[in-house]
């Protein structure tokens, strides 16, 4: 039962997302949604689309290349999703909200090339933490009240991936806050900045609530 609530729910969000990205793509010669830069509008949202997706890679045996498989989706396509927002925030920044007035201009390709190291980071964290502390199929035993069941979980031998991520990813999210707050008083005709402001704190409230509720309810992404 479980399994089939999270392949619906991983579907179902997919379906809107592509929902959404159809659209918008369809509509982005309108005034509005060529001031929106539907070009890293549509990225966030295939993002979403493949993160959705990715809650797909639960359902299966915990063996070991679905371990790996979990961790890399996850983390590397969270990060993949954050990219767009977060550099289409610091562009509208850069441009207009910064203390320096000279008019300048940044291109479309000079601004999707700004994604390439927060990307790039993600990969070489997870190439080094499958190499030294992967997660791998575990045999747990738990006894309770006088029963004993045995478990079959993906394990680290440390916690060192879940203290990066949270410490990396975080630090994305707090900086892509403050630059979105600072931009919320721009004119409406540079940028959609009051939805900027809300996807980037909705994207913060996630990343609280699964720090919050994964370790208490014993479940996680490597899992």
């Amino acid at each position: 039962p479980l399994f089939g609530v999270i392949f619906a729910i991983g579907l179902m969000g997919f379906a809107i997302c592509a929902g959404f990205f159809t659209v918008f793509f369809r509509k982005r010669h309108k005034k509005a949604v060529i001031y929106a830069d539907w070009r890293f509008t549509c990225a966030f949202i295939i993002g979403c689309a493949l993160f959705n997706c990715s809650s797909l890679t639960l359902v299966g045996p915990n063996i070991d290349s679905m371990c790996l498989l979990r961790a890399w989706s996850f983390h590397l396509l969270s990060v993949a999703t954050l990219a767009p927002l977060f550099v289409k925030i610091w562009r509208l920044w850069k441009l207009i909200g910064s203390s320096n007035i000279r008019r300048k201009v940044m291109s479309h390709g000079k601004t999707a090339a700004y994604m390439l190291p927060m990307i790039s980071i993600q990969v070489v964290i997870l190439t080094i933490i499958s190499i030294v502390d992967p997660p791998l199929e575990t045999e747990e035993i738990r006894i309770s009240e006088g029963v004993v069941t045995q478990h079959i979980v993906c394990a680290h031998n440390t916690n060192a991936l879940a203290i990066i991520e949270i410490i990396y990813q975080a630090s994305l999210v707090i900086v892509g806050c403050v630059l979105a707050f600072q931009t919320r008083n721009m004119d409406t005709r540079f940028g959609e900045s009051k939805s900027l402001i809300f996807a980037m704190y909705t994207w913060a409230l996630f990343g609280l609530m699964f720090v919050i509720l994964i370790p208490a309810g014993n479940f996680s992404p490597n899992s």
